[in-house]
C-alpha cells in the first residue's frame, strides 16, 4: 500500500467514525441543538421533581417532546426547566406544569396540563420566549390527594344516599298516615264508607259478576238450550216472512180499495154535475116520482095477482107455480 492510499484509508476510517459518533450522540440525546427540531420551552418550578436531561414532556397525556436541561433559577429560589417542544405541538396560554413523582424512584415526566378553555386561547409563542409556572408532586402527596379525593366524593355519595334515603322516609310516612286515614274515615266524615268497605263491595260485586259469568259459560256450553234458541230464532224469522207477505196483500187490497174509492168519488162527483143515470136520477125529481109511481103500481098488480091466485085456490083450480 503506497503512502497515498494509507492517507485514503485513515480519512475514510476517521470520517466513518465521526459519523458513528454522531448518530450515536443523537440517539443518546447528545445531538447539537442545530441538530434538534422543535422549540424551547421554560418551565419554573419550586424544584427539580426527579427531572433530567431526556426527561418526556407530555401534553394530554401524549409525548410532544424532552427535557433538555435543569437548573437553578437566578436566586437558588426555583428551578428552571428547558423542555424542547415538537414544531407541529401547539402549547395554550395559561397551561401549567406538573412533576409526578413516582413512588417506586422511576423517572419522572414533565407533564403539561391546559386551561380548560384551551380553546379559546391563544398559542404561546415558539420563539424561545415561552414560560409557563409548575408544581412538583411527592408520591405521598399524590397519594394523598388522591385519597382525599376519593374519600370526600365517597362522603359526598354517602351523605346525598342518606338524605335521600330519609326524604323517602319521610315521604312514604305521610303516605302512611293517609292511607289510615282513608281507611278509617275519608274526608273526616264518620258516616261515609271507609275503604275496607268499599273493598268489601267491590269483593261482593266481583263475585256476582264471575257468578254471572259462570252461568253465562254454561250456557254457552249447554248444546240443547243452543239447539232451541237457534229453532225459536228459525221460527221468528218464518213467522216475519208471513207476516212480510201478509203486510204485501193488505197493501195490495189498500191499493184497490184506494182505487174503488177513488172512482165512488167520480162517480159522486158525476152525479153532483147531473152526468150520466145516476146524475139524472139523484138530480131529476120526475125520474124519481116516475120510478115511484112504477113502483106502486107494481105493488098494486102484484097483490092483485095474489088475491086471484088465492080465490082460484079456493075454487079448486089446480095451479102450480
Amino acid at each position: 500500500m503506497t503512502e497515498r492510499q494509507a492517507s485514503i484509508a485513515v480519512g475514510a476510517t476517521t470520517l466513518v467514525a465521526a459519523v458513528g459518533l454522531v448518530v450515536l450522540l443523537i440517539l443518546f440525546g447528545f445531538a447539537p441543538q442545530w441538530l434538534k427540531s422543535g422549540y424551547p420551552l421554560t418551565v419554573n418550578m419550586p424544584s427539580g421533581g426527579g427531572l433530567s436531561n431526556g426527561s418526556r414532556v407530555t401534553l394530554s397525556g401524549i409525548g410532544v417532546g424532552e427535557v433538555e436541561y435543569v437548573q437553578l433559577a437566578p436566586g437558588g429560589t426555583g428551578v428552571t426547566v428547558i423542555a424542547r417542544i415538537r414544531s407541529s405541538v401547539r402549547i395554550p396560554e395559561g397551561s401549567r406544569g406538573e412533576v409526578s413523582q413516582s413512588l417506586f424512584g422511576v423517572a419522572s415526566d414533565l407533564v403539561i396540563l391546559p386551561p380548560d378553555d384551551a380553546l379559546a386561547r391563544t398559542a404561546l409563542p415558539t420563539d424561545g420566549s415561552a414560560q409557563i409556572d409548575g408544581d412538583v408532586f411527592t408520591a405521598a402527596e399524590q397519594f394523598s390527594s388522591s385519597f382525599s379525593t376519593a374519600f370526600a366524593s365517597s362522603t359526598a355519595a354517602f351523605d346525598q344516599l342518606a338524605e335521600d334515603f330519609d326524604l323517602l322516609t319521610r315521604e312514604w310516612t305521610e303516605v302512611g298516615r293517609g292511607i289510615a286515614k282513608l281507611i278509617e274515615s275519608p274526608d273526616g266524615n264518620p258516616d261515609a264508607p271507609s275503604l275496607a268497605q268499599v273493598l268489601t263491595e267491590a269483593k261482593a260485586t266481583l263475585t256476582a259478576l264471575r257468578s254471572t259469568v259462570s252461568h253465562a259459560e254454561t250456557f254457552v256450553a249447554d248444546q240443547e238450550l243452543r239447539g232451541d234458541i237457534k229453532a225459536s230464532i228459525a221460527n221468528a224469522k218464518r213467522v216475519t216472512t208471513q207476516a212480510q207477505a201478509l203486510a204485501k196483500r193488505y197493501t195490495a187490497l189498500a191499493d184497490d180499495l184506494s182505487v174503488s174509492i177513488q172512482q165512488a168519488n167520480e162517480l159522486l162527483a158525476a152525479a153532483n154535475r147531473k152526468e150520466g143515470t145516476l146524475g139524472k136520477l139523484v138530480q131529476d125529481p120526475s125520474l124519481y116520482e116516475n120510478l115511484d109511481d112504477a113502483t106502486l103500481q107494481l105493488q098494486k098488480l102484484i097483490d092483485e095477482a095474489r088475491l086471484l091466485l088465492e080465490k082460484w085456490k079456493k075454487e079448486g083450480l089446480p095451479i102450480q107455480l
